[in-house]
């Protein structure tokens, strides 16, 4: 059930990254209890797959010692990619909350024909914060642009 004060805590996680990374941040939680988090750390580890999702995720199943979080939902900042989505599949999540959609094609409810785990077995809401994640974003790119 969609905990609207962990997706606060998300999108506070997110406000604080380091202004060299997108701004995104995820939380995995059991329930009411937060079981672990991450920011996006691509530019700081200087590591592609560094995602928040992914981050979170590792921490997760380590704290938990499990493979599969079944029991446990996510709340991102913005809806996942590609390659996220495939982790999240593949620890067969029971939940995914996303403040808001993603505008690139590979996102995950724009190929959600490709994980048939998710698609039928998998709570997916998003746009929840859409107000409040988007600027997070939009912002961290104009900023970008300008610099270059």
């Amino acid at each position: 059930m969609f905990n609207s004060n962990i997706m606060k805590y998300a999108i506070n996680l997110a406000n604080n990254t380091s202004s060299l990374e997108v701004p995104v941040a995820a939380v995995v939680a059991i329930g009411n209890n937060i079981i672990a988090y991450s920011d996006n750390r691509v530019e700081r580890d200087n590591i592609g797959w560094y995602h928040a999702e992914f981050l979170s995720i590792n921490k997760a199943v380590n704290k938990l010692q499990t493979k599969y979080l079944d029991k446990a939902s996510i709340y991102i900042t913005l809806e996942p990619c590609l390659l996220c989505s495939a982790l999240l599949e593949r620890v067969r999540i029971q939940a995914i909350y996303f403040g808001s959609y993603s505008l690139q094609s590979s996102s995950l409810t724009k190929c959600l024909h490709l994980f048939p785990y998710l698609s039928s077995n998998t709570i997916i809401l998003g746009g929840l914060y859409d107000d409040e994640c988007f600027p997070l974003i939009k912002h961290f790119f104009e900023k970008l642009r300008c610099e270059y």
